[in-house]
């Protein structure tokens, strides 16, 4: 039987939780820092003993250690961006490679413009948020510092959605804030729930909350005009349900460093280019292959590049690279 016994903290792991060598292999801490030190109980319960470290800071989310969405809003801003850093030094390391990895590019906290949510009725009361850490118990979240704020005010409409959708089980809705409105993508849906009543409701709902769309089960409920992103100066009609980087500012700063190691290129395949989060600032000054399996957003990329200005050629393709990569004959017409 294990007994009781007191460690420090060597390492943050990959999942925000504080690491220490024992006698029996690896201690884990969730939510501890290198340098603190923690006792760990025979059950493997741990708790912090003296004082905190220097790297500790107050989390901004009250729903933070119970909400499984965030592992590391306890670190502070520069041993977070260390420690990022280290997890891609260490994944090249572990393959024989010792490239130069630049610091953390930090985005500001409410910027998230795309969230998963999950919604359920419990004991009649509708719950809408993010599973709890390592368990199916479902976070009704009233808070969440990480979210864009239209998405955060949306909430009493994706509420009232989820109400009248979720019918004994879960549902999944993809939220997408653009120019301020919501276009909203419900999936995992009862089969016989999309009834007349229910459209009608649904309409109802995206009317009194002036969401931009909503698409449950695959079909278009609501189309109160398409939702659009500006990508490099570019504005994109997205699709429903199609992937976007979570946070624009993000997307514009991979975008710079894509566009900055491809300078002096004239042409340049874009693989995976779902709706053109790299081909638009490219196609600045090169021409551009763009290729994705998924039809809807290689359309709406075409599409925007057909009414952008100042841009070069973009040739747009539906292609499975999975099962048809480009070849190496394919990729010598590429710098």
């Amino acid at each position: 039987m294990a007994e009781e016994r007191e460690v420090i903290i060597d390492w943050i792991g990959l999942q925000g939780e504080g690491l220490a060598d024992g006698p029996d292999g690896h201690v884990v801490a969730p939510f501890a820092l290198p340098g603190e030190r923690v006792q760990i109980g025979a059950s493997g319960a741990f708790a912090r003993v003296g004082e905190p470290s220097s790297d500790r800071q107050e989390a901004a989310c009250p729903h933070f250690t119970h909400c499984g969405g965030c592992v590391a809003q306890h670190i502070a801003p520069a041993a977070y961006g260390a420690w990022k850093r280290d997890i891609v030094v260490g994944a090249f390391r572990q393959i024989g490679l010792t490239p130069d990895v630049a610091p953390l590019v930090a985005i500001e906290p409410g910027t998230r413009r795309r969230a998963m949510l999950t919604a359920r009725r419990v004991k009649g009361q509708v719950q809408l948020g993010y599973h709890a850490r390592r368990s199916d118990e479902l976070i009704n979240l009233e808070a969440c510092p990480v979210l864009a704020p239209p998405i955060m005010t949306g909430f009493p409409g994706l509420r009232a959605l989820s109400d009248i959708l979720a019918r004994g089980g879960e549902i999944r809705l993809t939220v997408l804030a653009t120019a301020g409105v919501l276009d909203i993508e419900i999936g995992d849906l009862p089969g016989e729930v999309l009834d007349p009543p229910t459209r009608t409701k649904i309409a109802e709902i995206a009317a009194i909350h002036q969401f931009a769309r909503v698409n449950a089960g695959g079909e278009a409920i609501v189309s109160r005009g398409k939702p659009v992103l500006t990508i490099s100066g570019v504005d994109v009609a997205v699709p429903p349900g199609a992937f976007m980087q979570a946070v624009a500012e993000a997307e514009v700063a991979m975008a710079e460093i894509v566009v900055a190691a491809t300078k002096r290129a004239k042409v340049v395949a874009d693989l995976f280019c779902g709706v053109g989060t790299f081909s638009f600032a490219l196609s600045r000054r090169a021409r551009v292959f763009a290729a994705d399996s998924d039809r809807s957003s290689v359309a709406a990329l075409a599409t925007a590049a057909r009414g952008a200005q100042g841009l070069k050629p973009i040739e747009a393709k539906v292609r499975d690279l999975f099962r048809e990569p480009l070849g190496w004959q394919e990729l010598r017409a590429y710098d």
